[in-house]
This record gives C-alpha cells, structure tokens and sequence, in this order.
C-alpha cells in the first residue's frame, strides 16, 4: 500500500515538474521573440487542466488557460484596439489574430515583446519638470557610480554618452521597460530613472495605468507608465541635443516646467542630513493646502522613502498638519507658539528625571491656555519621533483638556477647533492620546449636548465630526 502511494506522488511529482517545464520553455521563446511560440502557447488557450504555481512562498492553484494567456500579455504589447487578452479569449480567437497580422507582428527589442505598432507610432500625454537643485546636486555626486553600472555599459549606453547621441535616453527607457514586473520576477528601478533624470536634468511624468501622471516611475508595479516613458523618447529622443554645461541633453522643443517651492520641500525630505529634511518638512506644513495634500498623496502612493527624524507616517502627518495650519491662518490662531513654548518642547525630548518630566508637565498644563494649545499639539506632531516628547504629550493634553474642558465647550471657537482636531488627529494612523479627543464626550452634560447642537461650522470635516460627537456624548444620557 505505501508502495503504491508512493509510486503516486512520484507519479504526480513527475507529471507536474514536466507541466511547469513545458510552460517555462515556451516563456523562454517568447522572451527570444520566437513568433511561433505564440501558436503553440495559443494551444492551452482554452484547456481547464490544472496545475501549480509558485509566487514566492505562496502557492497558487490555477489551469493552464490562465498561464498561457499570462505569458501572452507578459511578452506582448499590443494595442487595445488590436486584441485585448483576456478570460473569453479562445484558442480560436487568438490563432484568427495571429494569423490576420502575422507579417505585421514584429518583436520589438525596445521591449523584448510582441507588438503591431511601433513605439514611434504611438502617442503619449507626458509632462516634464525641472530638476530642483537639491535633486540635481544628490543625481551629479552618483553620475560615476550610475554611469559604471553592469547593465549600462552591458547596453553600451555609457559610450552612447561618451559620444553624446541622445539614442542613450531611448535606451535607458528600453531597460525600464524591460524590467517590468513579471510573475515572481522584480526589479529596482531607481538607479534606471535616475540616469534618465541626470542624462536630461528633468523628471518626465507620463500616465500610469490609471491615466493619471506618474511622477514616480521607479515605483510603478504595472508597466503602462513604462511603456509610455518609451513612446516619449521614440518620439522626441531625436531632438535631444547635448550640453556640454550641465553635462545633459536638452530638448529646447519641448516646454519645461518650472519646479515650484512645495516640489523642492518635497525633494528635501529624503535629506540625510536631519536638520534638512526636518526643516522641510516644517516649511511644507505651512504652504498652500491643496497641493500640499495632493503631493502627500503622490508621494505615500510612491512609497517614497525619507529621513527617519519624520513622523512615522509623514505624509499622512504633513496632510492634516498643512489642513491644521490652513484652518489656523484662516481664523487668525496661533499655531507656532513663542519661543518659550518651544523651550519647553524641546526640554522635554530630553531625557529628565521622573520627577523634573513630572513637574515640567504640571506647568504646562497650568500655564497653556486655549488660545495656544494647538502651538503645542503641532510641535508635538512635528516631533513625534521624539518618544520623551510623545510621552509627555500624552498626560499633558489629557490633563489640560479635562482641566478647561467647561470653558471649551461653552466656547463655539474652542469647541470647533477641537471638533477638527479630533478629526486629523484620527487621520494621522497612529495610536495614542490623538486618538482620544472625542472620548472627552463621553457622558456629556445637557449643556455640553447644547453647545454641540447649536454649533454652526461650515468646516466640512468638523460637521462630520458633529453627528460623531453627538453619539458618544449621549452614550449615559
């Protein structure tokens, strides 16, 4: 009986090892640009037998019509006016398509794919930034090192440079492309894109797979962006002439946008030096709102990384921060405090004695009034790194709020601004005091629940908070 089972597995092992092999050998034709790889993958186009795949420690259970369609999109790039791939495909369908375009189907070494239309033929939206001088400076002290690298001189794009022939910008777009995701296969890309900026003293965006402009090519998981950047330079890289000033090529055909002062904080984050990248960070919580908090957006869904010394989730900080900040300027509230404030703050991201901590934050909370708390929450948000500060913070605003928790509910001012605050504070994705604001309603008087009703905020996220409020204050009524 064991005997027999294990004639099974054997059995089995064999059979789906040689499955696995035959779909990886004809992957290797279609990557070689074997155009009669296409009719034999077309074959499993419509089989349900099933097999196995492995996506990293992940198993996945799938048939082999799902695998040969894959490899098909992965090795091709056709429009979608030509043939879209997908789960209605048929063995039929696609071997009618192979057939009708077979002289036109041509594999593209740009892309190491199938395609029908050049790249040259296609058309892209695309937008070009100037490089900030922050940016320019960290791309020219890696120039050496990027043009060095194995792939580089492998694709002789460091003697495209040396001769100055702008064909090296199409190039570098090439291995871009080439090293889009495939399944379990990844790629980093930063040192890719960096040569492109340093080589053209610009950051090209073009649309991503959802249409929108991508400014952050490198981090991409789909290729659409990618396969933009290519028909971009299959277009333009022609008209690209060298300088020998800058060490670039430019392109005086094609307008360039000035970098703005929020682009060049933004650029400053990933600083190694702390005080830099903190003062930017500062600086950026104090400009205009909106594109402040599109950036952020831009920047969190980029996954860029930057200096430790900010906040744990910095763009979701600098978000609400710069809303904070906007909200502050439009009512004419102190949000920066005075230098005695800030003396204090600091003092307690020391290290002090239980004691000298304790009666630090017993003056505070004594000493803050209503009209300057929201200076100490917000260097308390700008420092949250600090353990020591964040600690403090904690038992400070507890104790300050239930202190003058009568005066700021019967004061429409004090009341809406902390209405917002319970609101970023919510947003930022940490935990802590912050998270607690509305809990100080819990149980409220008659008169509390008065106040709340009767305030009359046009502030879209306060009047969120209202309904919010109301619930957990009658929670004992």
């Amino acid at each position: 009986m064991k005997r027999n089972i294990l004639i099974l597995l054997i059995f089995f092992s064999a059979n789906l090892f040689a499955q696995n092999e035959r779909f990886d050998f004809l992957d290797y034709q279609l990557r070689k640009g074997d155009f009669n790889a296409l009719n034999e993958v077309s074959e499993y186009f419509d089989s349900k037998t099933e097999l196995t795949e492995f996506l990293g420690y992940h198993i996945i259970n799938t048939i082999e019509s799902n695998l040969a369609k894959r490899l098909v999109r992965e090795n091709s790039m056709f429009l979608d006016s030509e043939i879209i791939i997908d789960s209605t495909t048929t063995s039929a369908n696609f071997k009618k398509f192979l057939n009708k375009n077979k002289r036109n189907i041509k594999f593209s070494n740009l892309a190491n794919a199938f395609l029908i239309t050049p790249f040259n033929k296609r058309k892209t939206d695309f937008e070009i930034i100037e490089i900030t001088d922050f940016k320019w400076n960290t791309l020219n002290s890696k120039r050496k090192h990027l043009l060095k690298l194995d792939w580089v001189k492998k694709n002789t794009i460091d003697s495209l440079v040396n001769s100055k022939n702008p064909l090296a910008l199409l190039q570098i777009a090439s291995i871009l492309l080439k090293n889009r995701y495939r399944f379990d296969e990844h790629h980093d890309n930063e040192e890719v894109v960096d040569l492109i900026q340093l080589l053209t003293k610009s950051q090209i965006a073009v649309p991503n797979e959802s249409g929108d402009l991508s400014y952050h090519l490198e981090k991409d998981f789909y290729e659409r962006s990618k396969i933009n950047l290519v028909i971009f330079f299959a277009n333009n890289y022609r008209k690209y002439k060298w300088d020998d000033s800058v060490k670039a090529f430019r392109n005086d055909n094609l307008k360039i946008k000035e970098v703005d002062k929020e682009k060049t904080l933004f650029e400053m984050l990933s600083s190694e030096n702390d005080t830099i990248a903190q003062n930017a960070f500062i600086s950026l919580t104090k400009l205009d709102a909106q594109k402040v908090s599109d950036m952020s957006d831009q920047y969190r869904k980029a996954r860029i990384s930057n200096n430790y010394i900010l906040p744990s989730f910095e763009f979701r900080f600098l978000k609400q921060l710069v809303y904070l900040t906007d909200y502050c300027k439009e009512k004419n509230i102190n949000f920066e405090g005075n230098e005695n404030l800030k003396t204090q703050i600091e003092l307690l991201k020391t290290k002090l004695t239980f004691s000298e901590r304790r009666k630090l934050e017993d003056k505070l909370v004594d000493k803050l009034t209503l009209d300057d708390i929201t200076s100490f929450e917000y260097w308390s948000l700008i420092y949250e790194k600090s353990w020591s500060l964040t600690y403090s913070a904690g038992r400070i605003l507890d104790k300050f709020y239930s202190k003058n928790w009568t005066k700021l509910t019967n004061n429409p001012k004090y009341l809406e601004i902390y209405l917002l605050k319970s609101r970023l504070f919510d947003d930022l994705g940490i935990i802590g005091f912050c998270n607690n604001y509305l809990v100080k309603f819990n149980g409220s008087s008659n008169e509390t629940i008065t106040s709340i009703l009767n305030l009359n905020s046009k502030n879209p996220k306060v009047q969120s908070q209202i309904e919010r409020t109301l619930a957990i204050a009658k929670k004992t009524n």
